[in-house]
């Protein structure tokens, strides 16, 4: 008999994008809440209590310096949502909560337009008929955009903003931001204290690696520079050292416990010498490094003048550049903030990753680690094969002693396993805390592959080679690999015995696309268990021949190519007969699941995306209208209109 509890479920194969539906948070209906507005009054928050009632309850002092919670126009004169300037870092200026770790991401944000017009939409302010006293942001939450409704009641002392704000008094979206983001996590409480991954991945639904600097890390300039040429964010932190240690770090200006942005790089050549520049900021719009290539430092003499003063400008808003040997001496983790094939980001696009989400269930029974961090009882944790259907563009070079050097293929692989529960506060007011999560890449060998009985596949699993491992107690666990192109076993576990039942988002990003299957008996639908196995070439070969079939001369299917499609195949589709597609309707259908769709009237699906929605109806039709409970076509339809 198989051993019961997990349960898995495969969301989709891309969880990032500006056209990705968009889910209500807590069924709040912005929309609606806001027509309502209009006949009640300004809007009041009953899903979002007003905590704390004072500053010294949040810092978990006895005083009580009493916080007062004031509407933008209480507080000054003619508030704005968004300043004629537009939103930029001199916005994002942290408060006296400790949440600078969001605050700097944040600030990043304000660099990319794209992800920032998703999180803050532009059709809200404080002026005229329309103002009813709520707004709303969109955050990536566990593989899903989420849309959170707020009032903008904010904190005050003294009659000023307690928290975060802006450069310009009258200007609010930031605020309103970090109070949205307060009551995603529960409490302006749960965000006090965090990490810089935590808010990269909430803000973009990328997927961000940790790179330690007080470890050898080879070729990081080159890696900065790439990750800046995709449009990744990046982040320092300076971690807490020795009181020496600490008293140096400050006499330079910098902070410890602290994060600091990359805005930008350069590279100056001096005295026949390459010389590494990286542009950081503080959140706190203030105080900068004091060092080499500081403002007011005489390394700017050596070089052109105008040069010079396109680089250096003082603006007094925490902008400073450091040279690359002073940053890996100062800070002790850089963090790069990856994005998927179909991100916002469009400003930043020469290179783009491909992804996959999972979304999936741990019980206790099946959780556990060995000491060495394996996932305990690996036979029966979720598995998920991923096949790379092609290398990296760029080979990692291997050096063989008789042959000379040679060029090794390769697949760049990241893994992200997110624990989902993280920052909830239980009735006494204590967060809960993360529990030690990892994850396993075994090597698929071709025996794996071609053994179908569920029992005999189990027996096999430990003996494959494993190619890689990480564990850590935190939100999310991710790392790069970079293995042979092969096939490959991602089984994600639990090293916590503390929890009887706990969810978990597994995503995967990739250099070039690959394909992934869920791989376990114990994966469920319609209460009957299921086994996968690799998938062949043939349904994508038969794709390939009817995508040529009804695409146009210019080889994408448009409006018209996909009403005929849909019409000659309708009934062997299983569809009835009585329904009909107008040229609105298919139009609107190609919009909603186009990825290269960017608000184009006649936006077309490209043989590179492969039109993922179009695949499901040819395989549907060339399976001749087998039963299925939800007919995709109907719901692309209803979803569309």
């Amino acid at each position: 008999m198989t051993p019961s509890g997990i349960r898995i479920c495969l969301t989709k194969d891309s969880d990032v994008g500006a056209t990705a539906e968009v889910l209500q948070y807590l069924q709040q209906n912005y929309a609606e809440l806001k027509r309502n507005c209009f006949q009640t009054g300004l809007f009041t928050d009953p899903k979002f209590k007003l905590w704390p009632v004072s500053y010294d309850q949040l810092k978990g002092k006895n005083d009580k310096k009493e916080v007062v919670w004031k509407r933008p126009k209480e507080i000054c004169q003619n508030p704005v949502f968004i300043s004629q300037d537009g939103m930029n870092v001199s916005d994002v200026r942290q408060g006296s909560l400790g949440n600078c770790w969001f605050v700097a991401a944040a600030a990043a944000l304000t660099l990319y337009p794209g992800i920032l017009r998703k999180v803050v939409p532009k059709d809200q302010g404080f002026q005229g008929k329309d103002y009813a006293g709520i707004f709303h942001f969109q955050f990536w939450h566990f593989g899903q955009w989420v849309d959170v409704v707020v009032n903008d009641r904010l904190p005050t002392l003294d009659g000023k903003l307690l928290f975060v704000h802006s450069a310009q008094e009258n200007e609010f979206w930031m605020p309103l931001l970090e109070k949205a983001y307060a009551k995603l996590n529960g409490s302006y409480a749960a965000i006090w204290g965090g990490f810089l991954t935590e808010s990269f991945v909430d803000l973009t639904g990328g997927i961000v690696e940790k790179l330690n600097l007080k470890e050898a890390q080879p070729g990081l300039f080159k890696n900065i520079r790439m990750a800046y040429k995709r449009g990744s964010l990046m982040g320092g932190t300076i971690l807490h050292k020795t009181e020496e240690q600490n008293k140096k770090l400050q006499a330079k200006g910098l902070i410890v416990n602290h994060v600091y942005t990359i805005t930008d790089l350069h590279k100056i050549l001096l005295k026949d010498k390459k010389v590494k520049l990286l542009q950081l900021r503080n959140p706190w719009g203030k105080m900068d490094w004091k060092g080499p290539w500081g403002y007011g430092s005489n390394m700017w003499s050596s070089i052109d003048e105008e040069f010079q003063k396109t680089l250096c400008e003082k603006k007094n808003d925490g902008v400073f550049w450091m040279q690359l040997e002073d940053f890996v001496d100062c800070f002790d983790i850089l963090e790069i903030c990856h994005f998927s094939a179909d991100s916002a980001v469009e400003e930043f696009a020469p290179f783009r990753w491909s992804s996959s989400c999972f979304q999936g269930t741990w019980k206790k029974a099946l959780a556990g680690s060995d000491e060495d961090g394996t996932p305990g009882e690996v036979q029966t944790n979720p598995q998920f094969l991923i096949l790379f259907l092609e290398p990296d563009n760029l080979p990692r070079k291997k050096k063989l002693p008789k042959e000379g050097q040679q060029w090794e293929p390769t697949c760049t692989l990241l893994v992200s396993l997110m624990q989902k529960g993280s920052r909830e506060m239980n009735e006494k007011g204590e967060l809960s805390k993360n529990l030690s999560i990892c994850y396993d890449i075994f090597q698929a060998s071709k025996e794996y592959l071609q053994t179908k009985d569920p029992s005999q596949r189990k027996k096999l699993l430990p003996q494959l080679k494993k190619v890689g491992t990480f564990k850590e107690t935190k939100r999310d666990v991710t790392k790069r690999f970079v293995l042979p192109p092969a096939d490959y076993l991602i089984v994600p576990g639990s090293t916590s015995s503390k929890v009887d039942e706990f969810g978990f988002t597994l995503r995967i990003f990739t250099e070039k696309k690959h394909q992934h299957l869920e791989i376990s008996d114990e994966i469920r639908a319609d209460e009957e268990a299921f086994q996968a196995a690799k998938p062949s070439t043939g349904p994508s070969e038969v794709f390939e021949n009817v995508f040529q079939t009804w695409a146009g001369k210019d080889q994408q299917i448009g409006t018209k190519e996909f009403k005929s499609f849909l019409e000659k195949n309708i009934i062997s589709m299983g569809i009835p007969n009585n329904v009909t597609f107008s040229l609105d309707d298919c139009q609107k259908i190609i919009q909603h699941f186009s990825v290269s769709f960017k608000g184009a009237r006649n936006c077309r699906l490209n043989i590179e995306e492969k039109g993922v929605h179009f695949k499901l109806l040819v395989l549907r039709s060339l399976e001749k209208g087998s039963p299925e409970t939800q007919d995709p076509t109907l719901l692309a339809k209803e979803n569309a209109l």
